[in-house]
C-alpha cells in the first residue's frame, strides 16, 4: 500500500511541475517521430509523460500521445 501511494505522489508531483512551467520543452515530438529519428536523438534527454499500469507487486509505464502508444 505504501508503495502504491509512494508511486502516486511522484508520478502527481512530477505531473504538476511539468504543468506548472517547471520543465522547458524546447522541441514537442511525436512518439513515431521519436521511433523513426531514434539515432538523431541518441545521448539526448527526452521526457514524457505517461500513466504508471500497475499489476499486483509489478508496473510499467504506459504512453500514448494520439499518434502512438510505448510501455516502458
Amino acid at each position: 500500500m505504501l508503495d502504491k501511494l509512494i508511486k502516486t505522489t511522484i508520478l502527481t508531483v512530477g505531473l504538476l511541475f511539468c504543468l506548472s512551467g517547471g520543465v522547458l520543452a524546447v522541441d514537442v515530438i511525436e512518439l513515431n517521430q521519436l521511433v523513426e529519428n531514434a539515432e538523431a536523438m541518441d545521448g539526448k534527454t527526452v521526457t514524457v509523460i505517461g500513466e504508471a499500469m500497475e499489476r499486483g507487486d509489478y508496473a510499467w509505464g504506459n504512453i500514448n500521445d494520439g499518434s502512438n502508444a510505448m510501455g516502458i
